[in-house]
């Protein structure tokens, strides 16, 4: 879910999905960073904890063995904002 800062109402939701690796089915948390972050990142990203960290089967383990690590999925925010519908500021620099 996706909320505007004070305000206790959502308005938009999306999902990260399954694609070349795993997607998040439950997180403790995610965070959006608007500065250009350079290649692949250059409209910012999405960071998500990811607490259900299902294996594929060409990942060395069984298909959908639970493992007992969590990870983060980064993902561009480019994507995420185009189809929501919500702009787009990286005003902010960081220094490469």
């Amino acid at each position: 879910m996706l909320f505007v800062t004070c305000e206790t109402e959502s308005i938009k939701s999306f999902t990260v999905a399954d694609g070349s690796i795993d997607g998040v089915k439950e997180t403790d948390g995610m965070m959006v960073v608007n500065a250009d972050l350079g290649k692949g990142f250059s409209q910012g990203v999405l960071i998500m904890q990811d607490g259900d960290n299902q294996a594929k089967s060409t990942q060395g383990v069984k298909a959908n063995q639970q493992r007992e690590r969590t990870n983060f999925k980064y993902v561009p925010w480019a994507g995420i904002a185009k189809a929501l519908n919500l702009p787009v500021n990286t005003g902010f620099k960081c220094n490469h």
